[in-house]
């Protein structure tokens, strides 16, 4: 890298690709060329950095600083065997793929994981994002934190096994946290109620959780064992099996670990 800006290539046209390409731009970098199976979403995604759409692989600028790889776990080795890479930098995005994934390919590895949930269509405040790196040298790591903190606040060097870690606690956190909404909003609106009326017990949740121990702020039935409240409610979905399922189970989950 001769400068303070990398000159970046993306494989891949969805959520992370997406993102990650527009903060690299918005934060000086240059995106030369963005390569994609999906030929259409690459092009617009070119567009939209001034890049370059690659119609294969073969083509990638030799001289890019790195190839952020941002496609499906799953597409990885598929993707990277289609030619071979010499000494350029592999880059891959994933929280739960380690870093040695990507030996076959190239002498020199890393791992740009921005550790959120990203979406094309929503917009995110990337300088809010963790970074979390990883390199098969020092050099390359410096030159994946340096692009870190162009356009995120807090970068972090972690292993392949912290950031698998991570990644399933993110799981929890964010993945079954949602879920959990989706069920709760679909019952409301099914038993002809106003889901919107939950919105501010949402939002409190998200908050107290946020600024206290979780463990220590929980509330509801479940924790204070109140089984007639707990009966009530089952009762309440017996034409609900599935939710009456989770909610035997989440009540039990609670129960355990705060008794």
């Amino acid at each position: 890298m001769n400068s303070s800006f990398c000159r970046i290539v993306l494989i891949g046209s969805g959520n992370v690709a997406t993102r990650l390409g527009k903060a690299f731009r918005s934060a000086g970098h240059s995106v030369l060329q963005v390569w994609s199976r999906n030929r259409e979403h690459a092009e617009v995604l070119a567009r939209e950095l001034g890049a370059e759409a690659l119609r294969h692989p073969d083509a990638i600028e030799a001289t890019a600083d790195l190839v952020l790889v941002a496609v499906s776990d799953s597409a990885i080795e598929n993707v990277l065997g289609l030619r071979s890479w010499d000494n350029l930098l592999l880059v891959h995005t994933s929280g739960s793929l380690p870093m040695d994934v990507l030996v076959p390919f190239s002498t020199r590895r890393g791992v740009f994981y921005p550790f959120q949930t990203l979406s094309r269509q929503v917009e995110v405040n990337m300088q809010e994002v963790p970074v979390l790196t990883e390199a098969s040298n020092e050099n390359d790591l410096a030159l994946l934190n340096h692009l870190g903190k162009s356009i995120s606040g807090r970068v972090q060097p972690v292993s392949s096994e912290e950031r698998a870690r991570l990644h399933l606690a993110g799981v929890f956190c964010s993945n079954f946290i949602n879920h959990m909404l989706a069920l709760g909003m679909e019952y409301a609106r099914k038993e002809g109620l106003d889901s919107t009326l939950l919105d501010p017990l949402i939002r409190e949740t998200v908050r107290k959780a946020l600024e206290n121990n979780p463990r220590e702020v929980q509330t509801g039935p479940a924790v204070r064992g109140d089984a007639n409240v707990i009966k009530k409610h089952l009762s309440l979905l017996e034409s609900h099996p599935d939710l009456q399922k989770m909610y035997t189970f989440v009540t039990e989950s609670i129960q355990a670990f705060h008794h």
